[in-house]
């Protein structure tokens, strides 16, 4: 019995070690306001010609940070449409694209991740969704990025930011997200994505700091 209680009484202490350490890294350190300035990402991106798109006030409060970019490129008749959303602040969670597509009237019709590979760089994967809905039928690609870590687990995100603050680094994030009409052959869609990411994603930590 008296074993059982020492070993009870070290469980709660561990916890509550454990607890003031998550406390310290959530909300004592100071938090950099600062946001960045994403407009310095290429409107030119090789052969593809980039617009911005304006973005609401409404979109920023609800998204919970001033550093968004929305851009379509457009390359012949292929048109791509890049939307970055920055956090400087790991406590701020992040919006997904599942929760805003279909709060929009579309529907997901399949859900699976895909590899990319970029030249002199780690493979990564992406999430995939194909989605059907009153906007026209879509398929997108969307990964997380912090640091020089790229994944498609918001999990895993999270705890590399949190990590990143306990070592004082950085503790910023990113969602990235490539969506473009559907084709026909949907395998065509998916490798014009592709080749776009293996394009920009070669640039975009020089900017995601």
């Amino acid at each position: 019995m008296q074993e059982f209680r020492i070993r009870f009484i070290t469980l709660i202490g561990i916890l509550c070690v454990f607890s003031l350490i998550i406390f310290w890294i959530q909300y004592k350190q100071p938090v950099n306001k600062i946001n960045i300035d994403m407009s310095k990402i290429p409107l030119n991106i090789g052969e593809w010609q980039g617009e911005d798109i304006a973005i609401d006030k409404k979109t920023k409060d609800i998204l919970e940070t001033e550093s968004v970019l929305m851009r379509k490129y457009v390359k012949g008749e292929n048109s791509i449409w890049l939307a970055i959303v920055y956090y400087k602040d790991s406590k701020v969670a992040l919006h997904l694209p599942e929760s805003c597509y279909t709060g929009q009237g579309s529907h997901i019709v399949k859900r699976e991740t895909e590899e990319i590979y970029i030249p002199g760089l780690k493979s990564f994967y992406t999430n995939k969704l194909i989605l059907k809905g009153n906007k026209g039928n879509q398929v997108i690609l969307y990964y997380f990025e912090t640091g020089d870590i790229r994944t498609n687990s918001y999990q895993t995100l999270r705890w590399q930011m949190m990590l990143n603050k306990l070592k004082s680094r950085s503790n910023s994030g990113a969602l990235v997200r490539f969506s473009t009409l559907l084709q026909q052959d949907s395998d065509e869609s998916i490798k014009i994505l592709k080749q776009f990411i293996k394009e920009i994603g070669k640039l975009l930590p020089n900017y995601l700091i």
